[in-house]
């Protein structure tokens, strides 16, 4: 037969194992024949080394005693080899020895693996390999947020890589070296797990400090400064990162969704609070200045009062507040300031009229006194005038009132009256009637003129209701005329050309002012459309378009004090509204960083079967964030409701995260309980129980989830704390019967001590006996109140006994009390002889009675009885020895 043809046939006695190397090294000593004699000699000789090689580690391999005998027959056959490989062995040599060390080698190995299983080594190191790689499973099984994602990743591929390795024919090393392994990935997937989770929170911490560094250090943010210093002091200090490092994967992400809420929650209230605070402050600082504005005036001391008193009010309700109650009170400030403004406003138009009124007085005044001049005829009326005219308007200055201006307006109108009138009578007295027609003629020379002009600047209007009035004038004046009529037709249109001047003065100041006014509202206008780039501005385009509108309606455009007063309202809506516009910005920027925020708790929680269902409580909320369609109903809210729509939004954040700080609450709460359960063997039923409602809890759709989990953790650890209570009563209980059966050591206690010891042996028995689960804090409590009976019953026996022993003292007492009497009677009254009988008598029944004490059980009743007796012997010997005293 053949080389080959015999080794194939001896593989057939080998292990499966041998088997595949022996065949290996077979086909290449097959394929050896095929190469030239040098190249097949350094081939053979390469894996002959190859094959020493392996046959020394697997002798490090057998240090264990254990494997003495085994290690003895593979370096039997690894020194059998080297002995018969020289210098001078050919390839086929090599081979052969390559062939009796893969022998030697399998047989070694199937040798080990035998002892392995024999001495339990093997299942030992498979347990330890099942162990690892459920470890790894149940990690790799928790690491689902995306954040762990390449750590997932490359676990999964460990164990992949670990366990296509390991079969129904590995040896104690495979799985060992597979253990290790997974020991080592497992090991590095926490150690990255731990990293991003320490990275998470000192990314948590620089959020919170930055919220601390972003809170201005004065008395109207003290409280969320404060709040924030809390925050920071409880849960990111040295000893707290610390702590939260030596936590479980799973208690750390508990933690980290812990702090992640208290964070977020804490930034949306500030997100909030410093709008308020901020638009409140502005606010106040506004209505202090113009505080300052108004106190230059008397005229304004009202309007000051009452801001400054909703000024105080609101401070003080902010104080009293303890720098909370911001919300509204910007409102209220607000509202106040516009109704000031509005007031002091109102005050100012009716000033101006009053003063302009005054100033048109005055001018008439000073005209009158300059034609007064043109004759000294009338120098006194003159005079007069001039002194009225100083009189009224003395004190007439920046801070003078309305009425100041009314009183002087009355004075100069009653002495420009006064004047008109001594002027006419003047006239009458120093005119002719040539000189009164020759007047009159000049006046209608002055008027035809007037008309003309109204005619050339196109007054027809006011043309028309001259001519009409100067047309009656001259039907007044005849050839007959006297000088009177002349001078009246002359005060007539002196009146008449004064008035239609003045009206026409005003058309032209108005027509003017007009101009100025339209090209106001075009400013107005170009500003409308400038800011209507942004969504934001959608409210100030019919703002704008309705304010201007209700300042063109309210202008009477002949009146130029009426248009100068639009022109001003117009001035205060360029004014008023780019701040409105600004704040709108900042406004807008909290929407939008709502609406970010919104967004990313939604795709944070989006595939957490859990928190989604908490996210149900603000899923309307988030729908009316980030809706697009909703940013354009935002846009079209004035600043105000879209500052409380605002504050509502950042409300409900605030709200779901601190709904999600007591879930995470709940659930450390929980998991620790079930820590806590897991302790002892009497918790066992608590502990399903707890299990069993969270899945039930987990499985429905709460509303209320984390308002259940806390209602579910309160009532277990209520079970457990009744439980605990029960099993410390019990234990107490046992050492107070025990007590007391040690106390009981007198005789006359046996009977009540051999029952107490029954009993508790009984209970005992009984409590031992139950199935752990049966051991309810209702089933401890009912023992415990068994002891409780059999500890009160044994100590009523007691009681029962020590006062009956007392009794039987006290009659023992008295029973030796009354025979001391009696023996000291004998010794001192009996000691004659003439009492001998009596004393004999007496002294034998008492050495009677004495006898039947010792010989009978002391009770209480027969002291009482032989008390009884020697008081009557006692009594007998006295009325005896009287008798005998007598006789």
């Amino acid at each position: 037969m053949k080389k080959s043809r015999k080794l194939v046939i001896g593989l057939t006695f080998l292990t499966a194992a041998a088997t595949a190397a022996l065949a290996t090294t077979v086909v290449g000593i097959l394929k050896n024949q095929n190469l030239s004699l040098e190249n097949k000699l350094e081939l053979s000789k390469k894996k002959f080394g190859e094959k020493v090689n392996e046959s020394k580690e697997l002798l490090d391999k057998l240090l264990d005693p254990k494997y003495k005998d085994v290690r003895k027959n593979l370096q039997d056959a690894l020194d059998e080899t080297n002995k018969n490989i020289t210098k001078d062995s050919k390839a086929e040599d090599y081979d052969k020895q390559i062939e009796n060390l893969s022998k030697a080698i399998e047989e070694v190995k199937k040798d080990k693996q035998q002892i392995d299983i024999n001495d339990g080594s093997l299942d030992k190191s498979k347990k330890e390999y099942e162990e690892a790689k459920k470890s790894a499973e149940d990690l790799a099984s928790k690491l689902t947020d995306d954040k762990y994602k390449a750590v997932k990743d490359k676990l999964d591929k460990a164990i992949v890589d670990v366990t296509k390795n390991i079969n129904e024919n590995s040896s104690k090393e495979d799985y060992e070296l597979a253990t290790e392994k997974l020991n080592k990935a497992i090991d590095q997937a926490k150690k990255q797990e731990k990293d991003i989770s320490l990275s998470e929170f000192d990314e948590l911490a620089l959020r919170a400090n930055e919220l601390d560094n972003s809170i201005a250090d004065t008395k109207y943010y003290s409280y969320f400064k404060d709040q924030v210093k809390k925050l920071i002091n409880d849960n990111f200090q040295p000893q707290n990162k610390k702590s939260f490092s030596s936590l479980t994967p799973k208690e750390r992400k508990q933690k980290i969704d812990f702090l992640r809420s208290e964070v977020n929650q804490q930034e949306a209230t500030l997100e909030n609070y410093l709008l308020l605070i901020s638009r409140y402050l502005d606010l106040k600082k506004e209505a202090e200045a113009f505080l300052q504005e108004l106190s230059k005036n008397v005229i304004y001391r009202d309007i000051q009062n009452e801001l400054q008193e909703q000024i105080f009010n609101s401070e003080d309700n902010i104080k009293k507040s303890n720098y909370v109650g911001y919300y509204g009170q910007d409102l209220i400030l607000e509202e106040a300031l516009k109704l000031s403004k509005q007031n002091k406003k109102a005050i100012d138009i009716e000033l101006a009229r009053a003063k302009s009124a005054y100033e048109n007085e005055k001018r008439i005044s000073k005209q009158l006194a300059s034609i007064l001049n043109e004759k000294s005829e009338y120098n006194e009326i003159k005079q007069k005038l001039n002194q009225e005219i100083e009189s009224a308007s003395y004190g007439i200055n920046d801070t003078s009132t309305k009425n100041d201006y009314q009183t002087a307006t009355l004075k100069l109108q009653n002495a420009i009256k006064e004047a008109k009138e001594a002027k006419n009578i003047k006239d009458k007295q120093i005119l002719t009637l040539e000189e009164a027609k020759a007047k009159y003629e000049s006046k209608v020379t002055e008027a035809l003129k007037l008309s003309d002009d109204l005619n050339k600047y196109n007054y027809q209007q006011l043309k028309q209701d001259f001519d009409k009035k100067f047309k009656t004038i001259k039907e007044t004046i005849s050839d007959s005329s006297s000088r009177e009529d002349y001078l009246s037709a002359i005060e007539k249109l002196d009146e008449l050309m004064k008035e239609s001047t003045e009206k026409w003065q005003k058309l032209d100041k108005a027509l003017e002012k007009m101009k100025a006014f339209e090209n106001k509202e075009l400013k107005v206008k170009a500003y409308r459309d400038d800011i209507m780039g942004e969504l934001r501005n959608t409210y100030f385009k019919n703002y704008l378009s309705e304010k201007i509108e209700e300042i063109k309606n309210g202008v009477n455009k002949e009146d130029p004090e009426s248009i100068d007063q639009g022109i001003k309202s117009l001035d205060e809506l360029l004014v008023e509204t780019p701040n409105q516009v600004k704040f709108r910005e900042t406004l807008w920027n909290k929407l939008l960083k709502a609406k970010e925020k919104y967004e990313t708790l939604a795709k944070l929680y989006n595939n957490d079967s859990e928190l989604a269902k908490i996210l149900t409580y603000v899923q309307n909320e988030i729908e009316r964030v980030v809706n697009e369609n909703e940013l354009v109903k935002h846009a079209s809210l004035n600043n105000s409701d879209l500052q409380k729509r605002i504050f509502e939004i950042f409300q409900h954040y605030a709200i779901f995260n601190d709904m999600l700080k007591h879930h995470n609450e709940n659930k450390i709460r929980i998991d620790e309980l079930l820590v806590e359960l897991s302790k002892k063997d009497i918790y066992k039923k608590i502990k399903q129980e707890l299990e069993l409602e969270i899945k039930k809890v987990n499985a429905e759709n709460h509303d209320n989830l984390f308002h259940d989990l806390h209602h579910i953790y309160q009532m277990f650890l209520m079970q457990k704390q009744n439980l605990d209570y029960e099993v410390s009563n019990f234990e107490s209980r046992l050492k107070e019967a025990n007590n007391l059966v040690n106390e009981l050591i007198e005789p006359k206690y046996h009977d009540i001590k051999e029952e107490l010891k029954n009993k508790v042996s009984q209970i005992i028995n009984e409590v031992s006996e139950t199935s752990t689960d049966a051991k309810t804090w209702e089933f401890l409590n009912q023992k415990n109140y068994a002891l409780w009976k059999a500890i009160q019953h044994a100590r009523n026996a007691r009681n029962e006994i020590d006062n009956l022993g007392l009794e039987v003292g006290v009659a023992k007492n008295r029973y030796e009390e009354i025979k001391h009497n009696a023996k000291n009677y004998i010794k001192e009254q009996l000691n004659q002889p003439k009492y001998s009988q009596i004393k004999n008598e007496l002294q034998s029944k008492i050495e009677k009675i004495e006898a039947e004490v010792i010989s009978s059980p002391a009770t209480k009743e027969l002291f009482d009885q032989k008390d009884a007796e020697l008081n009557q012997l006692l009594y007998n010997a006295q009325n005896e020895k009287e008798a005998i005293d007598a006789q």
